[in-house]
């Protein structure tokens, strides 16, 4: 039996369908060029494995401790933490899509993005996600009880310095539109769940290391501190970082571009608000405590609920003209000079392949309210590219 077209079990299938595609470009991608690779305490893998086996203490409070918690609790291995990981996120990112009733190639555009390759590493992301996505319904439905998401975000990820400035941000817009009493009332909701998640952390933290604040000044062993902005813009690791840092900048900057193109800003709809909020306060707190360092920018950006709700509200349904696509690629040209791409031809060309490649994804997400050839020959696309840059981190090459 085959399950109903708009159900959540029609979701599922189609995300599980999917990821097993991805499963088989992955084994043909390790097989032909990277026999000897596999799963390894690697990068921030070893601090949450750390913390699960230790406790949260010492100078990695800077890693929250809401996934080391359930890693301890289920006392996984790291494949079996992975698979956790990729369950989670099947299950939290279908019911998304469901609830809000994206059209599946649109979702699975969106999904396939990339950064989606850390929701299948022992990291944070997909408990991150998860607490994301009740936080969204709290917002769409003005029901406070999905307001406790916030909560357990504020727990998994330093994530409080965003989600509060943001849930301002909405207030503010409201205010602006005509003071929406329901969303006066859930954005307070959303802030005291925040404070409260972030209150538990101070304590914790007080407990363990005898200050409250040691994830804050902590963060300063990842180049994490407040600082003046300087150029070039740049990333950890090689000039694949600073590309796919690039990528989610852009990304950004077109959102915003549509934002005001598509005079979203005329709808009452205080979650896109929220969303555009988020990623437009991250980048603020980018520039401001990483000195001109976009390192891990495309994860944070990419890897929520938040990017998938802009995507298929601010690109679905969008008709890009010849205009439009010149005056974007233009400007992320010029974009890419502050990352230095004007040193030499062939750096230059390197940075082109992202804005014609985001410029490719907008067209595709536009018109991707049913399946065609062209969106999946781009999933296909994405499948490749994703299991690629899995394979180079745990190569040990920085990818976010």
């Amino acid at each position: 039996m085959m399950p109903r077209e708009n159900s959540y079990l029609s979701y599922f299938t189609y995300l599980c369908a999917l990821i097993l595609g991805y499963v088989t470009i992955g084994i043909l991608v390790k097989y032909l060029l990277y026999s000897d690779i596999s799963i390894s305490p690697i990068w921030d893998i070893e601090h949450y494995l750390w913390i699960k086996d230790n406790g949260y203490k010492g100078f990695r409070v800077v890693f929250f401790p809401l996934f080391p918690w359930l890693w301890r609790f289920t006392n996984l291995s790291l494949f079996g933490i992975s698979i956790f990981n990729l369950i989670l996120f099947l299950t939290s990112s279908s019911y998304f899509a469901f609830r809000f009733n994206i059209p599946k190639a649109t979702f699975l555009l969106l999904i396939s993005i990339f950064s989606s390759l850390f929701y299948v590493v022992p990291y944070s992301e997909s408990v991150f996600f998860t607490t994301l996505v009740f936080s969204s319904l709290a917002i769409e439905y003005y029901d406070k009880r999905y307001s406790l998401g916030f909560l357990f975000a504020s727990i998994s990820r330093p994530a409080s310095t965003i989600l509060i400035p943001a849930s301002v941000f909405m207030y503010l817009l409201n205010i602006i539109r005509g003071n929406d009493k329901n969303i006066a009332l859930i954005a307070k909701y959303l802030i005291l769940s925040s404070g409260i998640g972030i209150i538990l952390i101070m304590i914790l933290n007080q407990i363990n290391t005898g200050n409250p604040i040691s994830f804050y000044l902590n963060q300063k062993i990842w180049a994490s501190e407040l600082a003046i902005p300087t150029l070039p813009l740049r990333s950890w690791g090689s000039g694949l970082a600073i590309r796919l840092d690039f990528f989610a900048l852009s990304t950004v900057l077109c959102f915003v571009f549509f934002y005001f193109k598509n005079k979203a800003f005329k709808s009452q709809d205080a979650l896109l608000d929220f969303c555009l909020g988020y990623v437009l306060w991250f980048l603020l707190i980018t520039l401001a405590f990483r000195g001109g360092s976009l390192h891990s920018f495309n994860r944070f950006i990419f890897c929520t609920p938040f990017y998938i709700y802009l995507g298929y509200k601010l690109l679905l349904n969008n008709s890009i003209n010849l205009k439009t696509a010149l005056i974007i690629y233009l400007s992320l040209t010029c974009l890419s000079f502050l990352a230095n791409s004007y040193v030499h031809i062939r750096t230059f060309l390197w940075f082109q392949i992202p804005i014609i490649y985001l410029i490719t994804y907008i067209y595709c997400i536009g018109k991707s309210k049913h399946f065609n050839g062209f969106n999946i020959f781009f999933l296909v696309i994405n499948g490749v590219i994703l299991n690629i840059l899995l394979m180079e981190f745990y190569s040990g090459n920085w990818i976010a």
